[in-house]
């Protein structure tokens, strides 16, 4: 792809303000070639100094990712590649014999100029631990941690032993902050004492979870955003720490040491990747896969489509694969031949799962939500909620969230800038909502639901036992290509808390609430309107109040972030805040300093009476590296 290409594809993939999502913004960053994220270093800023690096590009590398095939990624491709990863890959990685000879200035120069993402200064992990930590256990029992991004295999968000009272949420005041080197991929999983953090400069940190000290760390140099703690129980002797990557790999680390245990390739599609971690139950990894083809649909050079969503299935001892199916079955076969003025064409595609699978443990399935089709094709596997087998990987059923072509125009009519394909994607993972009786115990899951959330707006309650029946749906909110709703609801086993994005939402109108659900039948109990939005660093097009990320409940209360920054703690019962912190700005760290940013995807973790946030994790426009931990003083 030469300079002028680059420049090109700016228009059609650029739909909303340069400052708001992530897939619809990245591209703005090559309106003038080599103007990428602010970085550390002296950037290719200026014309003279963008097209040396160009040169070298034409030079070293066009050849291969011009015309992109096998697992080589295409130009656009590397938009989304952290400026840290790609020096890597020049001068230690596979792309060395291609840099052969190039100075660090000029490798940095070309790893600036061809990533979207933000380049930061080298931080330090944390000191090591000058005492030893409290012995770890490992044991099903220990069940006040949070293991996974969800904390539950039923994605419930929802922690029933905080450490602490709703009455004591108010005096919640900031005990440490870590500066996430590299920047802050996602969110940390904490139990046993530890906390486990994927950062942006390819480590897993394992850190006391009270004091922020290192135990180990792990250097991956990859793209890893969440993790999963596997107990003995589902391991069958070490607890695990399970991940995936943006090759389409999954590993394993020895939880307590950090040595690898086992490293898989699950994917070969260039643009595919890890973006929701792992699930495991019963000695099986489930490992899905995302995919950046998304953005790319909208590049008239770009040969669309052929990337699709899928589950494997790994032994969890060894990594041994069990199984694998694509939320797509269909596989993509050309629909039209390249022309002088276009690509080549394939169809169906899509079907990406970017959100972690529901376990539910009792009918032996795992459930995926799934985002769009890529094609113009409204591919079955597309826009559902397909629930596999988890021993076999056979559909048991899946049910798709399409309105019908006339009304679909409607709502795309009605919802200003959507391409009337993404904001169809399901959003948020399933919850699994287990019915109590009236003494608070499980009802031995006759009355189970599985509820999840779409971009469009809507709120679904489904039947497991009855392939998915439609048991009640509710709309609670505009709808856009970012949500509506996203990432996922809290379920406190009596209220369903629904975070509301409407991102793009236009006067009268506003982006953010939180919405209160009866999970019986869908009606509202309360809705917390966002209060107005305020933002550390200035009051310019990213300050909104967009609620995207999901929220986390404690008994009495639910912990909600936003776009502009805040964390708040809801009343679970009335909706009223009780207490707000902002995050968006620079804080004093154990390890340096860290700066906040917008919070738009990942959960709070609450464990052992501290409260953890992660601010500006998955934010192209205010991004940060801050993971701050809360707790009440003595």
């Amino acid at each position: 792809m030469s300079s002028s290409d680059t420049t090109r594809i700016t228009a059609p993939i650029l739909r909303r303000s340069p400052l708001m999502g992530f897939s619809l913004c990245v591209i703005l960053v090559l309106a003038a070639p080599g103007e990428a994220a602010e970085d550390h270093g002296k950037a290719a800023t200026d014309s003279e100094e963008a097209r040396r690096i160009e040169a070298i590009y034409s030079e070293r590398c066009a050849s291969c990712h011009d015309a992109a095939t096998g697992r080589t990624p295409p130009r656009t491709a590397l938009l989304f590649v952290p400026p840290p990863v790609i020096r890597r890959a020049l001068s230690e990685g596979s792309m060395q014999p291609m840099a052969a000879g190039l100075s660090t200035e000029q490798i940095h120069g070309l790893s600036t100029h061809l990533s979207a993402m933000k380049d930061r200064p080298p931080q330090s992990s944390p000191a090591p631990c000058d005492a030893p930590t409290k012995s770890a256990d490992w044991s099903p029992e220990a069940r006040s941690g949070w293991s996974s991004t969800s904390r539950d295999g039923a994605n419930t968000r929802f922690q029933p032993s905080p450490g602490f009272g709703a009455e004591d949420v108010p005096k919640l005041e900031l005990a440490w902050v870590l500066g996430i080197p590299g920047g802050a991929p996602g969110s940390p999983v904490v139990s046993a004492g530890r906390l486990f953090v994927s950062t942006g400069a390819g480590e897993i940190l394992s850190l006391d979870a009270r004091r922020g000290c290192t135990l180990w760390s792990f250097s991956h140099d990859r793209i890893v955003r969440t993790l999963t703690l596997g107990t003995t129980r589902d391991t069958g002797s070490d607890p695990l720490v399970l991940f995936a990557d943006d090759l389409g790999q999954a590993w394993a680390l020895d939880a307590r040491t950090g040595e690898l245990r086992w490293k898989t390739r699950v994917e070969d599609h260039p643009l595919n990747r890890a973006t929701a971690a792992p699930s495991i139950h019963d000695g099986r990894v489930f490992v899905t896969m995302s995919s950046i083809e998304d953005p790319l649909t909208h590049d008239p050079g770009h040969a669309c489509c052929s990337s699709r969503g899928s589950v494997t299935a790994l032994d969890a001892s060894n990594g041994n694969i069990l199984w694998k199916q694509y939320s797509v079955a269909k596989e993509p076969v050309p629909v039209a031949q390249t022309s002088l003025t276009t690509p080549a064409r394939s169809s169906p595609a899509g079907g990406s799962i970017y959100t972690p699978l529901a376990v539910d443990a009792a009918r032996g399935v795992v459930y995926a939500s799934t985002a769009e089709a890529y094609t113009e094709e409204d591919a079955q596997g597309a826009y559902s909620v397909i629930a596999f087998d988890m021993q076999t990987g056979a559909r048991r059923w899946e049910r798709q969230f399409l309105p019908s072509p006339g009304d679909r125009q409607k709502v795309c009519a009605e919802i200003v800038g959507t391409d009337c394909r993404n904001v169809f994607s399901m959003g948020t993972s399933v919850t699994i909502h287990q019915a109590r009786d009236p003494e608070g115990s499980d009802s031995g899951g006759a009355s189970d639901l599985l509820l999840v959330g779409q971009k469009w707006g809507y709120v679904y309650a489904l039947d497991p036992d009855r392939d998915g029946a439609l048991v009640w749906k509710r709309r609670i909110a505009r709808g856009s290509d970012m949500g509506g709703i996203m990432y996922g609801l809290a379920d406190d086993g009596d209220t369903i808390f629904v975070p509301v994005s409407d991102l793009y939402a236009e006067l009268p109108h506003e982006p953010g609430d939180l919405v209160a659900l009866d999970p019986a039948d869908g009606s509202l109990r309360w809705r917390a309107t966002q209060p107005e939005a305020r933002c550390s660093w200035g009051q310019d097009e990213s300050c909104v109040g967009a609620q995207s990320a999901a929220p986390t409940a404690i008994p009495g209360v639910v912990f909600t972030s936003a776009w502009d920054g805040f964390v708040r703690a809801h009343s679970s019962r009335t909706g009223k805040v009780i207490w707000e912190f902002d995050t968006g700005r620079r804080f004093d760290a154990i390890n340096g300093t860290a700066q906040g940013g917008q919070i738009s995807a990942y959960p709070i973790q609450v464990v052992d009476g501290h409260v953890y946030v992660t601010s500006g994790a998955s934010s192209m426009a205010r991004p940060g590296n801050a993971l701050l931990v809360f707790a009440i003083p003595d």
